[in-house]
């Protein structure tokens, strides 16, 4: 997409942002909609594979003992 620190940007509009906008009814720029869109699946992803560690090692840790 050729956007510098996307990820950061993205996350950072996700958690301020993003919000204000949405309450108080503006149109996101094209720009905006790419933020929120990456922002929303970055932090849907990382919170699936915390998920999964945690998970995964708890198993592993009961087989140990």
């Amino acid at each position: 997409l050729g956007i510098p620190r996307l990820r950061d940007r993205a996350i950072g509009f996700v958690r301020n942002d993003f919000w204000r906008k949405l309450r108080s009814r503006q149109p996101f720029t094209d720009e905006e909609q790419v933020f929120a869109v990456f922002g929303a699946l970055s932090l849907v992803w990382t919170g699936f594979a915390i998920g999964l560690a945690i998970a995964t090692w708890g198993r592993r840790f009961w087989e140990v003992i």
